[in-house]
């Protein structure tokens, strides 16, 4: 039996569930070499994007500090006969998505549990009607809220969607199903276009549950899709190949918008942010001139690589052209967060080289002597997946997100964007640390910023996908 750990969650009675101060269990949570957090916690990136030399040099503020984490919590019951996607037995359970069978209820998560498929319920009062007219009991079941009215959420109230159906739509960028572009990632040549839903929640952003993080910056967050791995090489050739991207093919206005933010989409004013054409682009993207960048001219063996040296402006037109856009601030953390398990780490606590590529020794070389080969194919780590299965939402690349930057987070927060269209400049943040980052960069609460034409090595992105 895996050894048992409890986690003291402490969680003000108005925020997340509502609920009391509790004890949760977590199967699994075995400590894996150093926790990656020093007893002073605190984040304070010191430049942008820490680990790398961007063109402003400024520096960021805020972040939040790592403690302890888990998995899975208590009360998950084992879905006796599941089999896996490849007809393996239950007691190959590692991807709950991949190797379970789906949730039968909108209150309930599949999960592993000891090897094997298991059930847990959400916490109580998630809401699980798409009218927020129910929520979940805390045993599994929807229950309708009491005179069938709008539910009574925690602060700062009730998402705008959930109970969405699950359903994968596959991008754009590998219908050709070419190689980074078609069933060639992670460990079982799964889609590198896969995408996994992201169940709508309230969590506390910055926060894994200790004294040292700021509880103070709840968020609720709807119903949405988040794919399960970094834009790779493969993936973006496909959008090169087509012209896009460019101010001879810039999006459409308000393409790429989030949809529950009125006037978050493209606009006519990064047009000039983007390269003249695609020649120009194909040759900024080998940038800083140390052959850190992951991009060939030609398709070859780095095609499962997540490609690097793309702005924040050329992240946001991809992913509006393949059919979604990018992650929120709130999005991003929440997934990678585990929502309101408050995750240190997307996997649970602790860090070591099995779970994530970071200070320069994916290539299992010692800490602090960067190569490209630091840089793994994505889902090279899957025991680093998070709650929901996504892959490398810690190290190897940063990742950009939707926000513009601003040192505290954004109150309230359902479903919120920070935007300031007057500075179309102005820093954006970035998430989830680096093949160079330490330890700590690394954390899910972790926030970090760059200027949205700075083209470094060690920033990619993965696209968000609405419901």
């Amino acid at each position: 039996m895996p050894y048992m750990r409890k986690l003291a969650l402490i969680v003000a009675t108005s925020l997340v569930s509502g609920c009391s101060p509790k004890v949760r269990d977590f199967p699994g949570d075995q400590d894996v070499g150093s926790a990656g957090s020093g007893a002073g916690g605190g984040s304070s990136a010191t430049a942008s994007s820490s680990d790398a030399t961007t063109s402003s040099g400024a520096s960021s503020s805020s972040g939040a500090s790592s403690s302890s984490g888990a998995s899975s919590s208590s009360g998950a019951s084992s879905s006796s006969g599941a089999s896996n996607s490849s007809g393996g037995a239950t007691d190959s359970c590692v991807d709950p998505v991949e190797d379970c069978p789906p949730a039968q209820s909108a209150c309930v998560e599949a999960v592993c549990s000891d090897g094997e498929c298991a059930e847990r319920p959400r916490p109580a009062r998630t809401p699980c009607g798409a009218d927020g007219s129910a929520a979940c009991d805390g045993t599994g079941d929807c229950v309708t809220c009491a005179g069938g009215v709008q539910c009574e959420c925690g602060e700062p109230g009730c998402p705008n969607t959930c109970g969405s159906t699950d359903v994968m739509v596959m991008p754009p960028s590998c219908a050709g199903g070419r190689p980074g572009a078609g069933d060639s990632c992670g460990p079982g040549d799964a889609s590198c276009c896969g995408n996994r839903m992201v169940p709508c929640g309230t969590f506390l952003r910055g926060y894994d549950g200790t004294p040292s993080t700021d509880d103070a910056f709840p968020a609720a967050v709807s119903d949405f899709r988040l794919d399960k791995y970094e834009i790779t090489v493969g993936r973006f050739r496909a959008f090169v190949d087509a012209g896009q991207g460019v101010q001879e093919s810039p999006p459409a206005i308000g393409a790429g918008r989030h949809p529950h933010v009125n006037g978050s989409g493209w606009i006519a004013g990064w047009n000039s942010r983007l390269t003249p054409n695609t020649a120009a682009l194909r040759a900024a993207l080998q940038c800083n001139g140390d052959r850190l960048w992951t991009w060939t001219d030609a398709p070859g063996s780095n095609e499962d690589l997540p490609i690097n040296c793309i702005t924040w402006f050329e992240a946001f037109a991809f992913c509006a052209w393949d059919g979604g856009r990018l992650p929120s601030e709130a999005e991003w953390n929440y997934a990678a967060a585990g929502g309101d398990e408050h995750r240190p780490y997307p996997w649970g606590s602790g860090i070591d080289g099995d779970r994530a590529s970071y200070n320069c020794t994916g290539d299992g070389s010692a800490a602090g002597v960067c190569a490209l080969s630091d840089i793994l194919p994505v889902g090279s780590k899957p025991r680093g997946d998070g709650r929901w299965g996504h892959s490398d939402l810690a190290g190897n690349l940063w990742e950009w997100t939707m926000d513009w930057w601003r040192d505290a987070l954004p109150t309230p927060c359902i479903d919120c964007v920070h935007r300031v269209d007057g500075d179309r400049d102005a820093t954006r943040v970035t998430r989830g640390g680096s093949y160079r980052a330490p330890a700590t960069d690394v954390r899910a609460g972790n926030r970090d910023f760059s200027y949205p034409i700075d083209r470094v090595n060690n920033i990619g992105a993965r696209c968000a996908r609405s419901i």
